[in-house]
């Protein structure tokens, strides 16, 4: 049934220094999150759930793993990685600041800004 959306999208990111993000996402294939990330000095790949992931994969082939915390059992996959964001807000309001320096508020406005605007060109505008 159609329903007047995009099935698939690609959107290319053009960065200073001639670098360049391509993100490639549909809603009819059934596959795992898979991340690549190529740059000067090699390719490192994050294999499955590239938004809350547990590994990664370097060029060389070695694979480097991150343990969870024990915690109770999530709604979703890999949830527990969450509590690392919690101490980091956690860690930067006791002392006493606004933001944390791995996550800044510029930092911030610019993933929303991408995000905005990637959907206005997709003609996606709520």
């Amino acid at each position: 049934m159609p329903s007047g959306c995009d099935e698939a999208v690609a959107i290319t990111l053009l960065y200073s220094n001639n670098r360049t993000a391509v993100i490639n996402m549909s809603t009819n294939c059934v596959r795992n999150a898979r991340t690549s990330v190529m740059g000067t000095k090699g390719l490192i790949e994050i294999p499955d759930f590239s938004w809350c992931p547990v590994e990664f994969v370097k060029a060389n082939g070695s694979v480097h793993r991150e343990k969870l915390p024990d915690c109770p059992s999530t709604n979703f996959q890999n949830s527990a990685g969450l509590v690392y964001e919690a101490e980091a807000c956690r860690e930067a309001i006791s002392k006493g600041l606004k933001e944390h320096h791995l996550a800044t508020h510029d930092n911030s406005r610019l993933v929303h800004h991408i995000i905005h605007e990637s959907m206005k060109q997709l003609g996606c505008l709520y």
